[in-house]
């Protein structure tokens, strides 16, 4: 929960590849992070952003494209991503 936000994207998917590798054929991974409803960003999303850029190494908020580019890189697949009330999905 919230750490690939952290991460730029070749540790992110260095990441996703070591679970996929733990993970059986009949395993599901389940990603809990903030995701933009929309392509502009929100004033705190923006503010976010900057904080990962001056925090981490390469962290940022990302888009639910983004995200599925980075996972389909890591050989796993998104099959759905869900908005909660909650700032998470």
């Amino acid at each position: 929960s919230k750490v690939l936000n952290d991460w730029d994207d070749e540790h992110v998917v260095a990441i996703l590849e070591n679970i996929a590798g733990a993970m059986s054929d009949h395993s599901k991974l389940i990603i809990v992070e903030n995701v933009p409803e929309a392509d502009r960003l929100s004033p705190e999303e923006a503010f976010r952003d900057l904080l990962f850029l001056v925090c981490s190494a390469g962290g940022r908020v990302r888009k639910k494209t983004e995200f599925e580019q980075l996972i389909e890189k890591a050989g796993l697949t998104l099959l759905n991503v869900i908005q909660t009330p909650s700032k998470y999905t």
